[in-house]
């Protein structure tokens, strides 16, 4: 896959994304939600596993805005 420049991911990418999480989060048995934002925090994709609780979502997507907004984008 090649580089994002300037904090740009394709749809297709961030779908992948968030499937890898839960691929590799659900072997390990959590509940989990995962999210996917651009540079300037707006959501591209976020998936909630079944039996994750209804707070997961809002959780996830503070810990990644958080992420990206205090730390260098790549």
């Amino acid at each position: 896959m090649p580089p994002y420049v300037c904090g740009i991911m394709p749809s297709r990418a961030a779908l992948r994304a968030v499937d890898v999480v839960f691929e590799v989060y659900s072997q390990k048995v959590y509940n989990i939600a995962a999210t996917v934002v651009n540079a300037e925090g707006a959501v591209i994709a976020v998936l909630r596993g079944d039996d994750a609780t209804p707070h997961t979502i809002e959780h996830s997507y503070n810990n990644v805005y958080t992420s990206i907004t205090t730390g260098p984008i790549l």
